[in-house]
């Protein structure tokens, strides 16, 4: 099916109250946008049977949108692509304004089963695209595709391109419900320079978990400014946690985190730049406070977010809870620290962190951890007192 200008393709409920679902499974390709404004896919079944329940998979795509303006893909079940992504936004260069929300990208109607595209969702050239967003109901669940949930490839100008408040390897009830690579893999980039993944605000934070590879993976390949990195993500407020490898990778998959290094000179993916290091995580009185460092770019502004891991008995994390950023600066030396302080994280949780280059736009892998311990409140106690009634 091709589409071009000012189409609804879908729609709202009929007048017995069932939604009015197309059912676009089976062929070759399954929804191709080209040279379109303006256009709504809603509420369809794509590469599903018509129950949303099992796969009768297009071949090569679910959904492409190419030199397009103003496109909105939502609450569709796009699922099943045998040889391609449910969905790839930016198949030409010109595209812009793409709205992607609210939809099951590698799941059943439901959103606890797996019907896996290749690859869930792919972003190239577009301007303006949007995957998610901190209300509810844009909540995309991208889960159980065949390799990465998310793809950002070759994008020379994805200005205010942003991936929010999605559940990536999550089931719609919280369940796990992994990709089979990573949860979200940039690849390759001329100047990702305005690449968001998660947010300041509550619900931008998005959920990423119980992927085979990694959470997030930011190069290596592609071209920078200085054509050797990949720069400007910036990756914020995420839960991040219990992935195959390692949560954040900066550069290749390898067991190693990016080592820190005398005031943040290397370049690379994100330009390496340096993780915190939680010095302390103290409980006493009620009252959990934390004490963090950073060793990076002398006189620069960055973002330095904490968060707290819950633990299963055989020590792995079921949750990772943002806690809160404070904005620091480094001296003339690269130094900073500060200090954060909750009554809600307990003795034996861990403390984790990330900092983000307020400049470039670019975020760290996550810090090692600090478990929160205890140190009792002193005792009062009365000696030799007299005491008259």
């Amino acid at each position: 099916m091709t589409v071009t200008h000012d189409a609804i393709v879908g729609g709202f409920a009929a007048p017995d109250g069932r939604p009015r679902r197309n059912v676009i499974s089976g062929n070759n390709g399954g929804v191709l946008i080209e040279d379109g404004v303006g256009i709504v896919l809603r509420r369809n079944l794509i590469g599903t049977d018509r129950a949303g329940a099992r796969a009768l998979g297009n071949v090569n795509n679910g959904v492409i949108i190419s030199l397009s303006l103003d496109i909105q893909i939502r609450q569709n079940v796009i699922s099943g692509t045998r040889e391609g992504p449910g969905v790839s936004t930016g198949g030409g260069s010109g595209a812009s304004v793409i709205d992607v929300t609210g939809n099951f990208i590698g799941t059943d109607l439901s959103g606890t089963r797996r019907v896996p595209n290749e690859i869930g969702l792919t972003i190239g050239d577009v301007a303006g695209t949007r995957i998610g967003g901190p209300r509810a109901a844009d909540r995309n669940i991208i889960s159980g595709n065949a390799t990465d949930g998310i793809d950002i490839g070759a994008v020379s100008t994805p200005s205010r391109a942003a991936v929010q408040g999605n559940l990536i390897g999550v089931s719609a009830t919280g369940r796990p419900l992994g990709n089979g690579r990573d949860g979200i893999r940039v690849s390759a980039s001329a100047s990702a320079a305005d690449l968001t993944i998660g947010g300041y605000v509550l619900g931008t934070g998005n959920v990423i978990a119980h992927n085979a590879g990694a959470g997030i993976v930011v190069g290596p390949g592609g071209l920078g400014p200085d054509e050797d990195e990949l720069v400007g993500t910036a990756i914020l407020r995420n839960s991040i946690f219990a992935n195959g490898k390692r949560d954040i990778v900066l550069g290749p998959e390898n067991d190693a985190p990016a080592p820190n290094d005398p005031l943040d000179a290397d370049t690379g993916p994100n330009f390496l730049t340096n993780r915190p290091v939680v010095r302390s995580a103290v409980r006493r009185a009620g009252t959990t406070t934390m004490v963090a460092a950073l060793d990076a770019r002398p006189g620069k502004a960055y973002h330095v977010e904490l968060f707290a891991d819950t633990r299963d008995a055989s020590g792995r994390v079921t949750t990772r809870a943002f806690l809160g950023r404070r904005t620091v600066t480094t001296d003339s030396d690269g130094h900073a620290w500060f200090k954060l302080a909750t009554g809600s994280v307990r003795t034996g949780q861990n403390i984790v962190a990330t900092a983000t280059d307020v400049e470039l736009g670019a975020t760290s892998e996550l810090s090692e951890p600090r478990q929160v311990v205890l140190i009792p409140s002193p005792r009062r106690t009365f000696r030799d007192t007299a005491i008259f009634a």
